[in-house]
């Protein structure tokens, strides 16, 4: 071998090594950062699933928050409309209470051909029914009273209704305008 061969050699195996001593360098390099890096970029997708499942997870959560937002302001609308229900009734009920009651006194049995008449009852002011200490005392007479007479002929409801409420008691009479109905009409 030549001197010159013997050059062109070893320089080339000289450069084979210092490629294989640099290959096993950078494989050894490699061995040492890439599979933590990989194992990092691993972590970072499954961070990524983990953020991708938690956002969908916040989707749902925040749905289902304005469904229960949407029913919450439901329920307040239908409580705020009860409580004016509620309020209206009291305010019904209050006028009824105030109201003074109304007394129907009913006199004589419907009967085919009679017909149905209505009077107003009350008594005079001096009258002994309104008068504590009477015997003949009786509250309801402080309060709106009315006869209804089932009778033949007004004549004949007017002669009830004088003997059930003698005038020489204080009682004052008065038939309201209007027809009367006949027997079988029950309609107040």
């Amino acid at each position: 071998m030549s001197a010159a061969q013997f050059d062109t050699f070893t320089v080339m195996f000289s450069a084979l090594m210092a490629t294989l001593i640099f290959g096993l360098g950078v494989s050894l390099l490699f061995r040492a950062i890439v599979p933590p890096m990989i194992a990092r970029l691993f972590r970072v997708a499954d961070a990524e699933k983990g953020y991708v499942e938690a956002a969908r997870q916040g989707l749902v959560v925040r749905d289902r928050l304005r469904a229960l937002q949407d029913e919450l302001y439901q329920i307040e609308s239908q409580k705020k409309r009860m409580v004016q229900d509620i309020q209206a009734v009291k305010k019904q009920i209050a006028a009824v209470e105030s109201r003074p009651p109304d007394f129907i006194h009913e006199m004589g049995e419907p009967r085919v051909g009679q017909m149905k008449y209505i009077a107003r009852v009350s008594v005079s002011v001096s009258s002994p029914l309104l008068r504590a200490s009477s015997e003949l005392y009786n509250p309801i007479w402080r309060h709106l009273n009315f006869a209804e007479i089932w009778a033949s002929s007004p004549e004949e409801a007017a002669n009830q209704l004088d003997l059930a409420y003698p005038d020489k008691l204080g009682y004052q009479k008065q038939f309201l305008d209007g027809q009367p109905t006949r027997s079988g009409d029950r309609g107040r």
